[in-house]
This record gives C-alpha cells, structure tokens and sequence, in this order.
C-alpha cells in the first residue's frame, strides 16, 4: 500500500489579468494519483468570511501519475 499524499499547488506567477482585464491565475498543479479538478477561492482582504471558489481549467503544466 503506498500512502496517499495531497495534491501541491502554486502560483508559477503572481495573479494579473488579461488584455481584456480578465483574472489571470498561472500555477502549477500535481498530484500523486492524478488531478481531478482545481478550484481558486477568492476572499475579501477585509473580511476573509466572504469568499467565493471558482473552478479553473487544469494547467499544461500539471504532473499526473
């Protein structure tokens, strides 16, 4: 049996946006059994309760197994 460890995740680049001001997120992503869906939760710097998650594409650079 080998154990399971959790996923690894993080910014390749600091948040920006795009050229038509959308959210850009640049990150790397892995896994030892493979990655199934990443989300990013976006909270407020004043009041972290409120917060909302987004599902996000998986990145070409993420390692499966």
């Amino acid at each position: 049996m080998i154990v399971d460890q959790p996923p690894l995740i993080e910014f390749s680049q600091p948040p920006g946006r795009t050229a038509r001001s959308a959210l850009r997120l640049n990150y790397l992503a892995e896994d030892d059994y493979g990655l199934v869906a990443v989300a990013a939760v976006i909270a407020r710097s004043d009041d972290p309760s409120q917060s909302f998650s987004l599902p996000v594409t998986l990145p070409v650079e993420s390692v499966t197994s």
